[in-house]
């Protein structure tokens, strides 16, 4: 599709400005997030328990830092995440930590729920996981841990509460076309639009990040094409999609 594009992005926060290059992106957050109260300090209580710690997105290490901040515990916990051996789903996830000046020691060559599992099990070989993450977050990573007998447990920084009347105002802009691209962040936000969509337009392409995403999308919506980035990241959309946007 040559040209500038119009993109529809659907996220619960302003990570859409990513996209701006591409044409004239459009956004609907869909879901909001819920800060889970206290979750620094049921990090806190887990972690002396646990020889990994998992993060699994930015947002995640922003919420519970935000968490420690209010509950007065940011220095130490802080501290106590120093001297654990951690695992982070990408690089994203590890310059959040970074800016607290914590290192990472495990990071998939490909940034996904099942690949950090896996190096999870053959890199580190931990007796035991404490994952700290969303409660939506991806079942990819807890069966390959089960699978391989590696004890875990997770901890909820925040939950995704969907916005039922921003799901029908995104799912009405797909199908009436004025837009191009569709870009779907999460498996909630693809299962609450394309509930809400009839059909999207042929002219009109899905981009789903991450697997899961995929999974939903192709079980909900009826679309004639979806497009898949390298890596579930908005960077990794802007540079899927500025080729056909002409950029």
């Amino acid at each position: 599709m040559e040209g500038r594009c119009r993109v529809l992005v659907m996220g619960p926060d302003e990570r859409y400005r990513t996209l701006l290059g591409l044409g004239e992106v459009l956004w609907i957050p869909v879901v909001a997030i819920k800060p889970v109260k206290g979750c620094s300090l049921a990090v806190l209580n887990e972690l002396p328990h646990f020889s990994l710690v998992v993060f699994t997105s930015p947002r995640t290490i922003d919420v519970l830092l935000e968490d420690a901040r209010l509950n007065a515990v940011g220095e130490r916990l802080l501290s106590e995440l120093s001297r654990r051996r951690i695992a982070v789903i990408g690089p994203k996830t590890a310059e959040s930590l970074e800016r607290y000046g914590i290192s990472y020691h495990i990071m998939p060559q490909a940034y996904n729920s099942k690949e950090l599992a896996r190096a999870i099990v053959e890199l580190e070989k931990p007796n035991s996981v404490l994952i700290v993450r969303s409660k939506e977050g991806s079942r990819a990573l807890t069966s390959i841990l089960e699978e391989a007998g590696v004890p875990y447990k997770e901890v909820h920084a925040y939950e995704i509460v969907v916005n039922g009347e921003a799901a029908i105002k995104a799912s009405s802009a797909i199908e009436s076309g004025v837009v191009d691209y569709a870009v779907f962040t999460s498996s909630a936000i693809a299962r609450a639009v394309c509930t809400r969509l009839e059909r999207a337009p042929e002219k009109t392409v899905l981009v789903a990040l991450g697997e899961p995403t995929l999974k939903t999308l192709l079980a909900h919506c009826k679309a004639r094409r979806v497009l898949v980035p390298k890596n579930p990241t908005l960077n990794s959309v802007f540079e899927l999609l500025r080729g056909e946007c002409g950029v």
